[in-house]
């Protein structure tokens, strides 16, 4: 189970000097077994977000990303509360 604010931090490079990043937090359904039978290997997504990198900094500011250097991310998922069965 989680409750609560979720972040997630990523670390990334890209050859340009922008990317947008893409976070998911998917509950991946067994593959055998669920009622009914066609909920069987699905993906159900709790949380997800698109992440501009220019504003890794400040959303007021934008700067460009340095290429080819590894940078931090932290991507909010916001408050979710959600139990993985």
């Amino acid at each position: 189970t989680i409750a609560g604010d979720l972040t997630v931090t990523l670390h990334a490079a890209t050859t340009g000097t922008d990317a947008d990043w893409v976070v998911k937090l998917i509950d991946v359904y067994p593959d055998t077994g669920m009622q009914p039978p066609r909920m069987n290997g699905y993906q159900f997504m709790v949380a997800n977000e698109v992440f501009r990198g220019r504003y890794r900094t400040s959303f007021e500011k934008p700067a460009p990303i340095v290429p080819g250097t590894p940078q931090p991310y932290t991507i909010d998922l916001h408050t979710q509360a959600y139990t993985f069965r």
